[in-house]
């Protein structure tokens, strides 16, 4: 019984520790971003993913912008609001309604406070290169790389919270981060965000994901 309460505080300790960390960088991108200081390594590697000859190609093989497209779309609202819904179905499913709405006013709140902080900072898409995708608000921070952190990530959490295989936890937690990673990228690919949005996005994702872990560890604890 012991060894089960010190296990469970070490994991409490290393989320509050991501928690933190998550924090302080985006608060230190966020004080960069603002002095402008991101901005010559933000352009710089938006043209070094660009063919110098015609910035309107990215580099790559031919199949890698349709590619970055695909991976896109899965983290824009049509594919984040289905998986809401797909996930909410399958909670109410399984009579799991403690987990349903934990994972729907994680979803919401962070996606609010997304939006705020994107009409707070009001920063312009990137210009140094063409855009290959289709866009709306503010630049900083990236929605997409936000918001696929924390649905992704919040529902890989409680997922493997649903499991007692360490092999589909692995499964489970892997997936959300690859997939929060690619869709990431392929935005820095498309020309729609600068890096450090993306990186920024990431920070407050898994900021507001590890939120969540911790309000799921309290609320759905047996």
């Amino acid at each position: 019984m012991l060894k089960k309460v010190l296990n469970a505080d070490k994991k409490i300790i290393l989320t509050i520790f991501f928690v933190a960390f998550a924090l302080y960088l985006f608060i230190e991108f966020s004080s960069e971003m603002a002095e402008g200081e991101l901005t010559s390594i933000d352009n710089f590697i938006l043209a070094s993913l660009r063919d110098p000859n015609n910035p309107s190609k990215i580099l790559g093989p031919a199949w890698l912008l349709w590619f970055m497209q695909e991976i896109s779309h899965l983290g824009g609202v049509y594919a984040m609001s289905a998986i809401t819904v797909i996930s909410s179905v399958f909670f109410a499913i399984k009579k799991r309604f403690r987990t349903l709405l934990l994972f729907v006013l994680s979803i919401s709140g962070g996606s609010l406070i997304m939006l705020l902080m994107k009409h707070f900072f009001n920063r312009p898409r990137p210009s140094v290169v063409p855009h290959l995708a289709e866009f709306t608000l503010g630049s900083y921070p990236s929605g997409h790389s936000m918001v696929s952190a924390i649905v992704y990530l919040t529902l890989g959490v409680l997922l493997a919270r649903s499991t007692k295989s360490l092999k589909m936890r692995l499964v489970y937690l892997g997936t959300a981060g690859l997939l929060t990673f690619l869709i990431g990228i392929s935005r820095c690919f498309l020309g729609v965000h600068y890096p450090s949005d993306v990186l920024a996005g990431w920070c407050a994702g898994v900021l507001w994901a590890a939120l969540s872990y911790l309000l799921a560890r309290f609320v759905l604890r047996k």
